[in-house]
């Protein structure tokens, strides 16, 4: 089941990498240009795209055993394969622009008070009176 995942993104990668689009290429706040963040991370997602899809695809197929040392080390090999695409960005994104967005974002998503509705609600709960006692008394 978990080559099944593995081949399934090994899939999206080569399609990222060889169409230059998915969300994987997507970054809104870069420190180097556009063109050549694309560039390097579309070759990594080939590298790792590859190697995913072939390791998983062979364990899949049969060729590896499941379970096996072989298994476990082509699962390391897939997997470390994608953490040259996660550093890369990761180094790539200007980190104090994002907080800036995001507490800008954050700001304007807050619920705004609707004046007309808070000039008719009333905080104050009137307690009802009870009907068993006479106020006169």
């Amino acid at each position: 089941m978990f080559s099944l995942l593995q081949i399934i993104i090994g899939v999206y990668l080569l399609y990222s990498a060889i169409t230059g689009k998915g969300k994987v290429l997507e970054n809104e706040f870069l420190k180097v240009p556009r063109e050549e963040y694309v560039k390097k991370l579309r070759i990594l997602a080939a590298i790792s795209g590859t190697v995913l899809t072939v390791s998983s695809g062979l364990e899949y197929a049969g060729v590896i055993v499941p379970r096996s040392t072989l298994s476990w080390i082509a699962w390391g090999v897939g997997l470390a394969s994608i953490l040259p695409m996660m550093i890369y960005s990761s180094r790539s994104t200007d980190k104090e622009a994002a907080k800036a967005n995001q507490a800008t974002t954050a700001q304007s998503a807050a619920p705004k008070k609707d004046q007309l509705r808070a000039a008719f609600v009333f905080d104050d709960e009137e307690e009802p009176a009870d009907k068993t006692t006479d106020p006169g008394k």
